[in-house]
């Protein structure tokens, strides 16, 4: 069954609308500026107002009443496309999904006739259609529409990083969501090089490897499942973030070690206690670190590892309850670090730490 248009609006996240809009329960719908024609605007009005209110049923009366309006304008008159938005906004609201589909296309067609069809004014009609694809799995068509968005904003005159790095992530998401992991991988190593940062689609990436792999395992098909362990892995090495990739390593190496693959296993415990020797856990978390790459051992029979790392553990934990008191009976918290560098070389060490959216059209006074 394909995802509502609610969940799907909120799976791929377009960050920018180009016209000014109303968010209505996900979907975002025109508020209108033109020039005067009471009964459209009156319809146009009662609608967003019906639609405010959860009353689908109501803002489509008055939308339909709205487009019958709107199409005695002369013209390349803005407020037909307005109007018909609108109203397939308020179709997927009610599950018409097939109707609204209908006006997506219809809008395309009109913004292409329009401006040609590789203007950048013909990118959020396409994105529209492309998202309405995507959500009712006509894939083929969804990856195509994304595409030719993302390569119209690439080869447009101007700065337009901010469209493209729209379209890229539309792109992601699509693949993202449809498990096409080396396809979105990079065009999220350009996402993240254009953001300087780790973007929403590249954590929703990962989450759905783990999530993947996880259920593979459930289901003993460990073929399929390693790939994803090793690429979900990769990805939290890449994140920079300590903790993290010291728990992926320890997470794939008790995966291996299950599957009595015991070299794989050591070879990730290994870098998982260099890592957190190296890295800035926090007081607590190193021990636990170790404690748990010391069972993983045990689990290889590795049992030289096992005992050496335990007792590793241990005199952490003895250190920094040692450390603990002493700062209890200080009053001076300002000295912290020589009240730690009091106790031994250990406990010093110990106590470091460390979906979719749908656009609007763009508007053009003619």
């Amino acid at each position: 069954m394909a995802d509502s248009p609610l969940k799907m609006h909120d799976r791929i996240r377009t960050i920018h609308y180009v016209r000014l809009g109303m968010v209505v329960s996900g979907a975002l719908l025109i508020v209108a500026h033109f020039v005067q024609s009471p009964s459209w605007e009156a319809s146009m009005r009662q609608g967003l107002e019906a639609a405010q209110k959860k009353d689908f049923a109501k803002a489509e009366s008055h939308y339909e009443k709205a487009l019958v309006a709107a199409k005695k304008f002369v013209g390349n008159d803005d407020r037909l496309p307005e109007t018909m938005y609108n109203l397939a906004v308020i179709y997927l609201h009610e599950n018409r999904n097939a109707e609204a589909g209908e006006i997506f296309k219809t809008l395309l067609t009109m913004r292409q006739k329009k401006f040609g069809s590789e203007s950048i004014e013909t990118t959020p009609s396409m994105r529209n259609l492309a998202v309405h694809y995507a959500m009712n799995k006509n894939n083929a068509e969804a990856e195509a529409l994304f595409k030719h968005a993302l390569k119209i904003w690439e080869h447009a005159p101007g700065a337009n990083s901010l469209n493209i790095r729209i379209s890229l992530q539309n792109l992601a998401s699509f693949y993202t969501l449809n498990r096409q992991f080396n396809k979105a991988e990079p065009l999220l190593a350009r996402l993240s090089a254009m953001n300087s940062g780790r973007t929403v689609v590249q954590q929703e990436m990962t989450d759905l490897l783990k999530r993947q792999a996880d259920k593979y395992i459930a289901a003993k098909e460990y073929l399929s499942a390693e790939p994803l362990l090793e690429r979900w892995l990769a990805t939290q090495h890449s994140r920079g973030n300590d903790a993290r990739h010291c728990n992926a390593l320890l997470v794939v190496a008790k995966y291996y070690a299950d599957r009595h693959k015991i070299k794989q296993a050591e070879s990730l415990l290994e870098k998982a206690v260099d890592r957190a020797n190296q890295a800035y856990l926090g007081a607590d978390a190193l021990p636990v670190t170790l404690f748990r790459a010391a069972s993983i051992y045990q689990d290889c029979g590795n049992l030289a590892m096992t005992d050496s790392l335990s007792k590793r553990a241990e005199r952490l934990q003895e250190d920094y309850a040692v450390v603990k008191q002493r700062l209890a009976r200080s009053s001076d918290l300002a000295n912290l670090p020589n009240a730690a560098h009091g106790a031994n070389t250990s406990a010093f060490d110990s106590l470091r730490f460390g979906k979719y959216s749908y656009d609007l059209p763009a508007k053009k006074n003619n």
